[in-house]
């Protein structure tokens, strides 16, 4: 058989060379996966509202005006979402 030549395959063949792999199954009990979710929401939850403020204004206003909004703004997102304790 050449190289440009196609090779047939009886349907035995193909499905002797098919690999399936098996989808990992989930434990009827949840309560062995370690709990992360919390750890992953308040990381995700305070960089959403990082991403929400508008931190080089509030620094340059903070700068100008001589406050305090951008330290206060970041604490209040802090208090919102603590980060749970080890």
């Amino acid at each position: 058989m050449s190289e440009n030549e196609i090779k047939e395959y009886s349907e035995e063949q193909v499905q002797e060379e098919v690999v399936v792999e098996e989808t990992p199954s989930v434990p009827e009990d949840l309560t062995s996966i370690p709990d992360q979710a919390p750890t992953l929401s308040w990381r995700t939850m305070r960089q959403g509202e990082y991403g929400d403020l508008n931190q080089f204004e509030l620094l340059s206003d903070d700068a100008i005006n001589g406050t305090n909004k951008y330290a206060e703004a970041i604490l209040a997102i802090k208090a919102k979402y603590p980060k749970p304790s080890e």
